[in-house]
């Protein structure tokens, strides 16, 4: 269980596809400590870590969280887009199939 988790469920890991206006370096920084601010409300929400990525000015965010609707609630309290919540799985490079030594194939 997820320490988190208000009511003892688990917390499921979600991915959040922002799409943002161009923006600096300074107005990004002024938008994420925003959300910061915002998140420390939900107990049954956890910001896990974001990816920006400034030429497609799309920002990708990681949560653990009881509903997506938390997440879309976060965003619209915090004015940031949430054009996307979707259910993730973490892969590391541990869980990643290696290529096979004589083949050049993939094993599990």
């Amino acid at each position: 269980m997820d320490p988190a988790a208000g009511s003892g469920e688990r917390l499921q890991l979600v991915l959040v596809r922002r799409r943002l206006e161009p923006m600096t370096h300074p107005e990004f920084r002024a938008v994420a400590l925003q959300a910061i601010m915002c998140a420390h409300e939900y107990t049954d929400m956890r910001w896990l870590r974001s990816y920006w990525a400034t030429e497609q000015n799309e920002l990708h965010c990681l949560f653990r969280t009881r509903t997506h609707d938390l997440v879309r609630e976060h965003a619209r309290r915090s004015r940031i887009p949430c054009d996307e919540v979707h259910d993730a799985v973490e892969v590391t490079p541990i869980d990643a199939p290696r290529p096979s030594a004589a083949g050049g194939g993939v094993r599990a």
